[in-house]
């Protein structure tokens, strides 16, 4: 699978047959890497929101589903938001998953407050690859419970502190995930999150050095 990072918590996700972003907060993001009209151009199949923050793109999720078509994939109580706006979705709940061929989009609990329920984590698998993103949390042992149903090739994690878990829990993160590869996302953005680059990249890969990888 190709992922692409787009900025704050935004990722693109590319399969062999489906294409998805999780957390699509692009207007109004300081750290966008793309534009808001080049979400249009992305052929987005789903479109995943771990939770209602607005800096995790719900809104702007709603107009590209809007517009394209593409589903909303989140929890229930946000998806009735999100369809009484005018989307499509999917609404989903902790535990639950969706199938598409090979495609298994698999919701967990993140460890976080939110409006519109409660805050979420997904695993995209398509069979031989499986991609965490943590969407916002503290450390919490649900990480665990992910690691027992999936044998993660990339574990994409939270590390701005203050508002989740910090870089400098990636080591115990770890330990509970056992992924084959780490990358910090939700870090920077605004002053609250700034962090130590160079302390940071001793425990993990930064999404901004990385912009794009293969998986």
């Amino acid at each position: 699978m190709r992922v692409r990072f787009l900025g704050h918590s935004a990722v693109y996700i590319e399969s062999d047959s489906r294409r998805l972003i999780i957390d699509p907060w692009i207007r109004n993001n300081p750290k966008a890497l793309i534009s808001f009209e080049q979400l249009y151009n992305l052929d987005l199949d789903y479109i995943l929101v771990t939770h209602g923050h607005f800096d995790h793109g719900l809104e702007d999720g709603i107009d590209v589903s809007k517009n394209t078509g593409a589903k909303i994939v989140g929890h229930v109580e946000m998806m009735q938001y999100a369809g009484e706006k005018g989307a499509s979705t999917i609404p989903m709940n902790i535990g639950g998953y969706i199938r598409d061929g090979n495609l298994t989009i698999h919701m967990f609990q993140a460890y976080h407050t939110c409006p519109y329920g409660v805050p979420t984590s997904f695993v995209v698998s398509d069979g031989k690859t499986s991609i965490f993103h943590a969407g916002d949390t503290g450390l919490t042992r649900d990480f665990e419970i992910v690691a027992m149903k999936y044998k993660l090739d990339l574990a994409i994690l939270p590390i701005g502190g203050r508002f989740t878990m910090s870089y400098e829990d990636v080591d115990i993160a770890k330990q509970m995930l056992k992924a084959r590869r780490y990358i910090g996302i939700h870090y920077d953005t605004f002053p609250l999150i700034t962090i130590d680059k160079n302390k940071a990249e001793r425990e993990i890969e930064l999404y901004e050095r990385i912009r794009e990888i293969d998986i």
